[in-house]
């Protein structure tokens, strides 16, 4: 019995541990990581420009798909970026309960049709 019991709740643990799939995510990393190392580069063709602008290109054709990618939109902005350079704890936190709550936006939208009825 005690085997039954494990393997119905094994399931609703891999659901609940499952990462988020929000691909705005490592893009919005690496466009922060390549413009804190851009900030101490001088060389405006270095890598490391190349590499923020292709992330910076990157990400502004990805649409996001749950609520973090939703909140990294508008981080991605110029009072956005701003607020996660004054708030970086704060930003983080934000990121992971969104990340952790891995809510997609499809659900918001048939939530928002069925309150409507």
């Amino acid at each position: 019995m005690a085997k039954n019991n494990r393997t119905t709740s094994t399931p609703r643990r891999a659901t609940a541990a499952k990462a988020t799939n929000e691909p705005l995510l490592p893009l919005w990393r690496t466009v922060r990581a390549a413009w804190a190392a851009e900030a101490g580069a001088e060389n405006e063709n270095g890598p490391t420009v190349k590499a923020y602008r292709a992330a910076f290109a990157a990400f502004e054709k990805v649409k996001p798909t749950t609520t973090l990618g939703l909140f990294l939109t508008l981080l991605h902005s110029d009072e956005g970026d701003n607020f996660a350079d004054e708030h970086p704890a704060a930003v983080d936190a934000i990121i992971a309960q969104l990340q952790a709550a891995n809510v997609p936006l499809r659900s918001l939208a048939k939530a928002k049709k069925g309150s409507a009825q």
